[in-house]
Formats: C-alpha cells, structure tokens, sequence
C-alpha cells in the first residue's frame, strides 16, 4: 500500500513538472507551443518543479555515463561514433533547423533531414504561411548537448542515436501582416530542452525526428547498445 501511495506521489511530481515546463514552449523547431502562465502559479509550483527537474537530471546523468561507455567501443571500430563530433554535428544541424524554421523554408536542410521529417514540417510551416504566422527566436544560447542514446548494429544502417540539448532563448511568434506579437508578448527569455534524433545513412547522420517536450519517461526508455 505505501508502495502504491509513493508511485502516485511521484507521478503526481512528473506531471506537475511536465506542465511546469510546458509553459516555457513556444514554436521552434520541433512545433512545441504554449501560452506561457502566470507568475503565482509558478511559485506554487516551484517545491515540485525542483524535486522533477532533479529527478530528470539524475536520469540524463544515468543515460550520459551508458552512451559513453557505448560510445568508447563503439568509436575504436568507426570514427563515426566519436562523441565530440557527434556533439558538434548536433549543435550544427540545431541552428539550421532553428533558422529554417524562422524562414518557413526547408530547402536548404531537405538533405540533412529524413524524408519523414520534411514532409511533417512542411505540413507545419505552411499552416503557418496561411495564417501569416512567423516564429522568430533571439539571443540562442546551448547550455550543453548530451548524446543519451547510442545504438551501435552490425547493419550500420540500423545505427542511431539521441542527443540532448538544453538552453535559453527568446521565442516569440508574429502576424506578419500586421507585425504583432502573437505569442510571448513580452519576449521573455525562456529555458529549452529538446532531443535530437539521428540515424545513420552511409557515413551521414540524418535527423529523424525532434522532440520539444522531453520526458523522465522518454529519457529511461532511451537506448545504449553495442551489438556483437
């Protein structure tokens, strides 16, 4: 019975916190939105969001030290796998993704980008077009990037793995007929954390899916394998 009474607080504290921060999503890459909340809500809150948020990192610290492990293999056989590069890719495809988004125009990332993506996306950004919306993003800032998922086959084209990316920025939508503000009015710089998906095609990583509101639960299902 305590048992039982103690899964029912912690789900309690993950969904608080998923709403917690649902509120600082708006519309980058990945077509998260929200409509911010109030002041006094968050600070009741806050004893929650602490307790999940700490939970959440003790799980990417978990998934970190098992994708390097993996990783550490996994490299002495393919280059591919080098964790530094892996990094650096992520954060290179984060800004493109980013400005794509910002432009309403995939053209330029259709090659990086799996085909299942682009047609989602396009699907999104010209909704956007109709509607004269247009998702601006300011003063971007990555706090860290952390590969938590490594999937190392022997068919390469199975491979994939997952980063995480975590940081600030200023996220606001505008009418572009009128030029108002239509979401975050007050342009307040607010906390990201995004996970970036990959999978192999030769000796490429191409993105397969990006996901703007990131779990305990999507973080403990991660995968770390290293076949034979």
């Amino acid at each position: 019975m305590a048992r039982n009474r103690s899964k029912i607080v912690l789900s309690l504290f993950f969904t608080i916190g998923l709403l917690f921060v649902s509120q600082y999503l708006y519309a980058r890459a990945g077509g998260g939105s929200s409509s911010g909340g109030s002041l006094w809500l968050k600070l009741i809150l806050l004893p929650f969001i602490l307790i999940y948020v700490a939970i959440k990192k003790q799980n990417i610290a978990q998934k970190k030290r098992e994708s390097s492990q993996v990783l550490a293999l996994a490299a002495q056989e393919d280059p591919i796998w080098n964790e530094n590069n892996l990094k650096s890719h992520t954060q290179q495809i984060f800004f493109k993704m980013q400005q794509a988004w910002m432009d309403r125009n995939l053209v330029y990332v259709k090659n990086l980008i799996s085909k299942e993506l682009y047609d989602n996306y396009k699907v999104q950004l010209d909704f956007m077009k109709t509607n004269h919306e247009k998702n601006m993003m300011e003063s971007i800032e990555i706090k860290g990037i952390t590969i938590i998922s490594t999937e190392d086959y022997k068919d390469n084209s199975r491979d994939a793995f997952v980063a995480y990316v975590e940081g600030k920025m200023i996220d606001y939508s505008i009418n572009e007929l009128t030029g108002k503000i239509i979401k975050n009015k007050k342009q307040e710089s607010a906390y990201f954390a995004d996970t970036y998906h990959f999978t192999r095609s030769g000796n490429d990583w191409i993105l397969n899916n990006i996901s703007n509101k990131v779990s305990i639960s999507d973080i403990k299902q991660s995968v770390n394998i290293k076949e034979g």
